[in-house]
């Protein structure tokens, strides 16, 4: 019998059950046999644990029982390598420990006989932000031009060098921010263009920018070339070139004269705050080369990147102590390290505060050390200091998009809504690939109000990062203040899923089919209570308390997350989970207690 053939598509990638291959737009990445067929068997069974013995079972021959642990991470290795998926924060492959494996993402499935243009969807993500900007812009359509650096490319003759190539980006984004005079795309939403096959006009389109610089590097012992292209992306049109040339200790001074003789072509505007680079400080150039491997490391986002990160990143600083820009990198590295542990998360932020203020020693400019010196502010609930910092970074680089976002979190927290609305749409606009932003921009509705348009937002962006969980548990509650309970129990089911073992799951699931909506919430509360006490989540089981009108758990568990200085916490005077402790007397000691009332 002829085997039907199937076409499934998750996030910007196409995957077809005859083909040993993953594509998306502008690229082919071919994969061995063992690893399609196991793609293929994941894509299967989207959002189901599937089991180690039942892969082993299905994709291994019985002669071969006895490579089958090997072979199999080896070939979950290779997918993520093609996915670019990362094993810690997961947005396709999840590993359940001991257990098996998920596949996170939604996926949508068809047969390969039926008509459908080849790239109808093109790149999901971008379609996405593009829709959602259109439907939930909070200011006119802007008039800024923007510019994209796309990733330059690497033509170093010594095929380790790539780190060059993706460390220069970074720099000259920084840099063009810096100038002040227009908008400048993100890394995290270029990046999706590295290798891209797309015309500018596409991704001109698709990123809501005019003009995109792309380029080369190329270094040769102490000697660096840069040419760099200027793009109409409106017209198609390459309207500028030019290469240059220097010893890598004047790389500093490279960077500003690059990102002024872009910025001359592009606008007049350039702020006149944005002072040259001192260039008197040549970088020594084990550190520079040190710095760029740290830039390129952190990109990664894994636990294995992070830990290379800060090991390159303290070595630039060892060997070039005056090196501003390699400190202002070590502290944002040191920040993602704080995120990823909870043990000696206080000493890893004292480091990080340490490495911020020597950055701003060195160059009070410096957009990037301010934002991980408003973490640290943040971690010891130094609110209003937290905000000047971040204040003062937004006005250093009007670009970064990580300033504006983490500004738009803290004036929520401090109430107010739409005030954090507007730096949170900034931030899309600068970042409009990165799934998190666009969930942001839909708590930000949520934190107004709007939820009609807060749901439009989350709707539209797709299971697989980090904040999957709170997205369906969020919707669960607007549907539930709507009284659709029907849809709400759908939602509350999904973050169950999330975040549950799977046999909990089962039996919650045969409850609530038998069951009012208010008691399977009731239920799946206490399940969620149940699994996070063997985590390091406070705040979330101080909620889900509060929302099951245990008023005198909810105020013990919100006090030892303020111990552990649980950033949960911060949402109290906003999150609608903590409505019913608000008029509880002991909910304004919470409030001293955290920074939000004067001590008494």
């Amino acid at each position: 019998m002829r085997r039907e053939a199937s076409v499934w598509r998750f996030g910007p990638f196409e995957v077809d059950s005859m083909r040993p291959e993953v594509r998306s737009p502008g690229s082919r990445i071919k994969l061995q046999d063992l690893p399609h067929r196991l793609l293929v068997y994941l894509l299967d069974r989207p959002a189901l644990l599937v089991a180690r013995e039942e892969l082993r079972e299905h994709l291994w021959p019985e002669d071969h029982f006895i490579d089958f642990e090997h072979g199999l991470n080896t070939a979950i290795k290779k997918l993520r390598s093609a996915l670019s998926d990362s094993a810690i924060d997961p947005r396709y492959i999840e590993t359940v420990p001991r257990r098996g494996y998920i596949f996170k993402a939604e996926v949508h499935r068809e047969s390969r006989h039926r008509p459908h243009s080849r790239w109808l969807f093109g790149s999901i993500a971008a379609v996405l932000a593009t829709a959602a900007i259109l439907i939930v812009s909070t200011r006119s359509a802007n008039v800024n031009p923007a510019v994209a650096v796309l990733p330059l490319e690497h033509l170093s003759p010594e095929s380790d060098q790539a780190y060059f190539a993706d460390g220069l980006t970074e720099t000259l984004i920084t840099d063009l921010g810096r100038l002040g005079a227009f908008r400048v795309i993100a890394r995290t939403s270029v990046v999706h263009y590295k290798g891209t096959q797309k015309t500018s006009h596409e991704i001109g389109r698709e990123l809501d920018a005019r003009w995109l610089v792309t380029g080369a590097v190329a270094r040769a012992g102490s000697r660096i070339r840069i040419t760099v292209q200027l793009v109409d992306a409106t017209k198609d049109q390459n309207v500028w070139s030019e290469t240059y040339e220097r010893d890598v200790r004047d790389v500093l001074a490279l960077q500003d004269e690059v990102a002024r003789a872009i910025a001359r072509r592009v606008s007049s505007a350039v702020a006149p705050s944005s002072r040259r680079r001192v260039a008197t400080h040549l970088v020594i150039p084990d550190a520079e080369e040190a710095y760029l491997r740290g830039v390129s490391a952190m990109d990664e986002y894994t636990r294995d990147g992070l830990e290379k990160s800060v090991a390159y990143l303290e070595a630039a600083t060892r060997k070039d102590p005056q090196y501003a820009d390699a400190w202002a990198a070590l502290a944002e590295a040191y920040t993602y390290v704080a995120l990823n542990q909870t043990q000696k998360r206080q000493e890893v932020m004292s480091r990080m505060e340490i490495a911020a203020r020597k950055a701003l020693q060195l160059d009070d400019r410096s957009s990037q050390a301010y934002v991980a010196l408003a973490d640290a502010q943040l971690w010891r609930w130094s609110w209003r200091e937290a905000e000047k910092s971040l204040r003062a970074a937004v006005a250093l680089n009007r670009s970064d998009s990580s300033a504006h976002w983490k500004l738009g979190y803290l004036l929520g927290a401090l109430g107010q809504p739409r005030q954090a609305l507007a730096e949170i749409q900034s931030a899309v606009d600068l970042d409009p690939l990165s799934p998190s932003k666009r969930n942001s921009l839909g708590l930000a509705l949520y934190w107004c109000h709007r939820d009609d348009e807060a749901m439009k937002i989350i709707r539209q962006v797709p299971d697989g990062d980090e904040n999957t969980f709170r997205r369906h548990r969020r919707l669960a509650e607007i549907y539930e203040e709507q009284h659709l309970d029907r849809l709400a129990m759908a939602e509350t089911l999904r973050w169950v899923e999330l975040s549950v073992a799977p046999e909990r799951l089962a039996k919650l699931k045969r409850q609530c089919a038998a069951s009012p909506y208010a008691q399977c919430k009731r239920t799946a509360l206490l399940l969620d209570i149940e699994q996070l006490q063997r985590q390091s989540a406070a705040a979330r089981i101080a909620g889900d308390f509060a929302l099951l009108g245990n008023r005198d758990e909810a105020f013990r568990w919100l006090a030892k997350a303020i111990d552990a200085h649980d950033q949960g916490v911060m949402w109290v005077n906003v999150d609608r989970h903590w409505q019913s402790l608000r008029g509880d007397p002991r909910f304004t000691q919470v409030l001293r207690r955290i920074g939000f009332l004067p001590a008494s």
